[in-house]
């Protein structure tokens, strides 16, 4: 086991990191659900447009647009945070939905034509919607939740090849974790706990954490870190073990990395 103060930070560049996590199995994978879990949920934006399309009037219809087109967005913008796709998080709709349809999320087209391009029409050309518009909002929306649930539901990988000897108890007052060493194989983590998402490759072996901003991440190596943490659903015998981000933290912390 090798300690913790062993290993030093060494900034490289997005290449080497790229190049070194694809000699990382992607089978076992370690999840923490790190995204802002007090966004409104997708089924709440579709029960709101439900009940702003009962009335029927011009401020009822474009109350279901608005709120349908949020539920789609919520799903779009949770899955581009989950897959770390940086270049597209201020990019518009159709540029998350090509990025997550590179990556293996097919979304389908209809979802841009009767969710997105409606919206920006009545934003752009100050126009109410149809009730049959707005109808079909509502059930374009319903069913792209309903079909992204699955997706929804896997919780955001952090690591890969968890190497980390830990000791976890509880007190009267809270859950203790107290990191002890690392094995030597390397791990891949993603860190997003401090005030920048770093990428990096935990290497006992060589005493190192090498690290590079998400920030630095160009288009193309932000889909190619997208489709290394989709390969995971894959194997069919991968395991996704969840901590909470106080495991996380913790780690951090105590290796000071």
């Amino acid at each position: 086991m090798i300690k913790l103060e062993a290993l030093k930070k060494k900034d490289v560049g997005v290449s080497d990191i790229l190049d070194a996590a694809q000699t990382i199995p992607t089978n076992d994978a370690c999840t923490c659900d790190w995204i802002d879990d007090q966004w409104v949920s997708p089924k709440q934006y579709v029960e709101w447009a439900e009940a702003s399309f009962k009335g029927k009037d011009d401020r009822g219809l474009v109350s279901t647009i608005a709120h349908a087109k949020q539920a789609v967005r919520r799903v779009i913008d949770t899955l581009v945070l989950s897959y770390h796709l940086e270049y597209a998080k201020r990019c518009s709709y159709p540029v998350k939905i090509d990025g997550l349809t590179y990556i293996g999320i097919g979304i389908d087209s209809i979802v841009h034509e009767l969710i997105i391009d409606p919206r920006d029409e009545l934003e752009h050309k100050y126009r109410v919607p149809e009730p049959e518009q707005a109808k079909n909002a509502i059930q374009v929306a319903g069913l792209f939740v309903a079909a992204m649930k699955g997706e929804l539901e896997r919780k955001p990988i952090i690591a890969f090849g968890w190497n980390v000897h830990s000791m976890h108890w509880q007190t009267k007052t809270e859950k203790v974790t107290e990191f002890k060493g690392f094995r030597t194989t390397p791990m891949f983590f993603i860190d997003v706990f401090g005030k920048q998402t770093e990428i990096k490759i935990v290497d006992p072996q060589a005493a190192e954490v090498r690290c590079a901003r998400l920030n630095d991440f160009s288009k193309y190596d932000s889909l190619e870190l997208g489709m290394y943490l989709r390969s995971h659903y894959t194997h069919s015998n991968r395991s996704e073990p969840g901590m909470p981000k106080t495991v996380y933290e913790a780690l951090k912390s105590q290796a000071s990395f």
